[in-house]
């Protein structure tokens, strides 16, 4: 009998230890992959506009308007919560173009993302989002200007697409 109560604790020891070592493995994201609001954005769908490339998701909406290149997030409850946009400005140096996007601003810096070096504006727009603006020039009156608007935290979308960004 002393036996057979020793080998049964013995046995749920053994499952005990076992079970308890066992770890649920968090997945790593790759370097193209971004989680928001619960939904993977995976940046590796190739992409071209106004004579640059770059990446984006499949699961990024795009529209293009007359002077912009907008790509939206899913919806949530029907809304966007996120969108990115591409401008081009082919007649105007760096202060032209953050004068003719955005009235006033809070923070300016300049900022490295890989290689390259824009000047970043950032504000809260009208409906209390977060919006940084990414000034990039490729010659002395053509600058490129990259949004993200949202109310989130989009530094990693920010930096995946920005590096994926062929002039």
């Amino acid at each position: 009998m002393k036996k057979k109560v020793l080998l049964l604790i013995l046995v749920l020891v053994c499952i005990f230890i076992t079970s308890c070592g066992k770890k649920e493995e968090k997945k790593e994201l790759a370097n193209d992959e971004v989680i928001l609001e619960n939904i993977k954005y995976k940046l590796d769908q190739d992409e071209e506009g106004y004579g640059i490339k770059y990446k984006i998701a499949n699961n990024f909406r795009k529209t293009v308007l007359i002077n912009a290149i907008n790509y939206f997030s899913e919806n949530i409850n029907g809304s966007p919560y996120f969108v990115v946009r591409i401008y081009h400005y082919t007649d105007k140096d760096l202060e032209a173009s953050i004068k003719w996007s955005v009235d006033d601003y809070d923070k300016r810096e300049e900022v490295m993302v890989g290689d390259k070096k824009y000047t970043k504006i950032h504000f809260i727009n009208y409906n209390k989002a977060e919006t940084n603006l990414y000034f990039y020039g490729k010659g002395p009156k053509e600058y490129y200007v990259f949004v993200f608007t949202s109310s989130l935290d989009l530094s990693r979308l920010e930096d995946i697409f920005l590096k994926s960004v062929i002039y």
